[in-house]
């Protein structure tokens, strides 16, 4: 008989820690198998970090949107000015071409990947979850699963290539 944290005999905290190691088993597990991009010299931990970069393209075009609309002029005060750049305008200015750079760097890679199917490596790489079935049963992606997913190697390579990462 096992014994709870008490320290008393109870015949049911064995079946409730294996209840909970096998829920946080199937927690840990991910559904998806990782993409294998050796061929291109691309670690698992790169991909992570390209991965993420592609999940933020919807967040940098909203916040590129926000900037091109809200850029204000400098404003001027009779207070004290400190060592850093203090006008706003180039601040938003330089931080819209980096979300610019950036958004760009995904479009052109997934174009260059494949210009036939470039506008579905792009859901597919900037949304969470959508994978090849989704993109076949909700948009009629026109390739095999193969082939799309070749292209999407492809894809992270050029990426890869264009932030510099190899």
């Amino acid at each position: 008989m096992n014994k709870n944290q008490e320290h008393y005999q109870d015949p049911t905290a064995c079946k409730a820690v294996n209840h909970v190691t096998h829920q946080e088993r199937e927690v840990k597990m991910p559904n998806k198998r990782r993409i294998n991009l050796d061929r291109y010299n691309i670690s698992k931990f790169a991909y992570d970090e390209l991965k993420g970069f592609c999940l933020q393209h919807a967040e940098k075009k909203q916040r590129l949107l926000d900037l091109r609309c809200g850029i204000r002029a400098q404003t001027y005060s009779d207070m004290p000015h400190s060592t850093e750049l203090s006008d706003n305008t180039a601040k938003y200015a330089i931080l819209a071409a980096k979300l610019s750079t950036d958004i760009e760097q995904i479009e052109q890679s997934a174009i260059e990947a494949d210009s036939g199917i470039y506008e579905y490596i792009i859901l597919g790489v900037t949304q969470q979850g959508v994978d090849y079935e989704i993109l076949k049963g909700l948009k009629n992606i026109p390739c095999g699963r193969r082939y799309y997913y070749d292209r999407r190697r492809k894809f992270f390579y050029l990426l890869a290539l264009k932030k510099g990462d190899i």
